[in-house]
């Protein structure tokens, strides 16, 4: 039997039974610290040997996936089972991770009262 009815919606606007995985990733790491630990390696070690525009997330995407799989990850499991396997979530961090370590390295440099938190992405703000 068809109705013309639409399926109802929750507050946020999202068709009902869609899945979100805010905060996810962040609870994937902190119950497999071996795999965040490894990222941080790779993204430190990148980021220091790296020429500028030659950092690869893609490299440091390949290395999450295969940390995953040595630590029995299933395939089926969140984030592999994501369309992405996780990549638009590992860009995010690495980011995060490198927007970090570059404030860092300005606060050391130049002072705490002269630097302005880094950030990434933004759109319009001027």
């Amino acid at each position: 039997m068809k109705t013309d009815q639409a399926s109802p919606r929750p507050p946020n606007g999202r068709p009902a039974g869609a899945a979100g995985h805010a905060s996810a990733f962040g609870r994937f790491l902190r119950e497999h610290p071996a795999i965040q630990r490894a990222l941080d390696k790779a993204i430190a070690q990148r980021a220091r040997n790296s020429r500028a525009g030659t950092f690869s997330v893609k490299s440091i995407h390949l290395l999450f996936v295969r940390e995953c799989f040595s630590a029995g990850i299933a395939r089926s499991a969140y984030p592999l089972n994501t369309l992405s396997c996780g990549r638009w979530s590992i860009e995010r961090y690495v980011h995060k991770k490198l927007g970090a370590r570059h404030a860092r390295k300005a606060r050391r440099d130049a002072g705490v009262a002269t630097i302005r938190p880094a950030r990434s992405g933004g759109g319009d703000e001027n």
